[in-house]
């Protein structure tokens, strides 16, 4: 239940296949676990229950569990590899923020969104791809990931403000003919963003979209004039 061994010195689990849900911050601030060792049998994950677990250093959700509590591996500053299992069908607000050694993350999952600030904060992630099945990107879900340098954006709808704000490695990137909507924002201050290879005409934006960034957008001649007369 909720705050089961909050503030523990625990170091290991073996976790029974009998528990089913974990609830809100039954593990936050046990600083010394270095294993989460999450049951198979797990259909819950709470509300930052493994916030603050500094001595992970992998992450791997069952494909059991469906649902994922916000913020619920929260500053796990040790994680370097993520494995999110098939269930899930959203990833959470901050669920995997401020998780700074994180470098590689696997979807085997088929989200319809990453919600606000998913993975903010993650400044050692070097490549992302977003799931196909993923139509909208919350708002500062990947800022600050400065050492992205390959992005596959999937078949995206919206983006929204802020969500690569300062991923300062980007170089280049291919923007989906699906993608409706840019947030403000949302890719400012990528500072060697030099090329994008646009696949459809010119979505919803404002002049805030790419501030600061030497970029050219490369599009096709029918949707030349979508971009030539954008705020772009």
């Amino acid at each position: 239940r909720e705050r089961a061994f909050y503030y523990c010195d625990v170091r290991d689990i073996v976790m029974p296949d009998s528990v089913s849900g974990i609830h809100d911050e039954a593990f936050r601030s046990a600083q010394k676990l270095s294993d989460a060792s999450i049951a198979q049998s797990v259909k819950y994950i709470g509300f930052e229950c493994y916030r603050d677990c500094h001595a992970l250093t992998s992450i791997t959700v069952p494909d059991s569990v469906k649902y994922l509590g916000d913020g619920c591996f929260y500053i796990c500053s040790s994680a370097e590899t993520l494995r999110i299992g098939s269930g899930i069908q959203s990833i959470p607000v901050r669920g995997f923020g401020y998780c700074t050694s994180l470098t590689k993350v696997v979807f085997d999952c088929s989200p319809s969104e990453f919600r606000a600030s998913a993975f903010y904060n993650c400044p050692s992630l070097k490549s992302v791809s977003i799931p196909d099945s993923v139509r909208t990107i919350g708002p500062e879900a990947f800022w600050n990931c400065t050492s992205l340098t390959n992005l596959d954006l999937g078949k995206v709808v919206s983006i929204d403000h802020g969500a690569f704000r300062n991923c300062t490695s980007v170089k280049s990137f291919d923007l989906p003919s699906t993608v409706e909507s840019l947030g403000k924002y949302c890719f400012a201050d990528c500072t060697k963003l030099s090329d994008i290879d646009a696949y459809g005409p010119c979505p919803a934006l404002d002049d805030t979209v790419f501030l600061n960034d030497p970029v050219t957008i490369h599009c096709s001649k029918d949707n030349y004039d979508s971009w030539n007369d954008s705020e772009a």
